[in-house]
């Protein structure tokens, strides 16, 4: 297995954070740099539940993953090249212990499969990934924050 984490602290409580995050339809005004957009697949639905299936696009790539957890600590999903390389992406929403009523929003990926051990001697997860990780997490930090709770 091989992680990428990154976090930061967010004036704003763990609800509101997740409340942001999940209105995937405004991320092109606020998240661009990363994400240009993530739809669900099945857009009739209320909510997204585990096994569900989102449209992400990004700069250079389109993917569909499926989503594994969606609770109020965490969202996340896997995207997956033919099961022989997966990434778990996770984002978390954690009552923050510095800042008071704020949240400590952790964005990572674990990379594992079949495949991993054999790459990993020849391949070190991109520094794109974090950088693109930290943006988005400055991204989505100025748009909770530009909000009231």
């Amino acid at each position: 297995m091989v992680l990428q984490t990154t976090r930061i602290e967010i004036a704003r409580s763990p609800a509101k954070v997740r409340e942001v995050f999940l209105e995937f339809s405004s991320w092109p005004q606020w998240a661009s740099t990363h994400f240009k957009s993530v739809d669900r697949l099945a857009p009739q639905k209320e909510s997204i539940e585990k096994g569900d299936k989102l449209k992400v696009v990004m700069p250079g790539m389109t993917f569909n993953p499926t989503v594994l957890a969606n609770d109020p600590s965490v969202f996340q999903w896997r995207g997956s090249l033919w099961g022989l390389l997966n990434g778990d992406h996770s984002f978390k929403f954690q009552p923050s212990e510095t800042t008071p009523g704020g949240t400590t929003f952790v964005n990572e990926e674990k990379w594992h499969g079949p495949v991993l051990s054999l790459i990993k001697p020849f391949w070190s997860p991109s520094e794109e990934a974090p950088k693109g990780f930290l943006s988005f997490n400055e991204e989505l930090k100025k748009r909770a924050e530009s909000l009231s709770e």
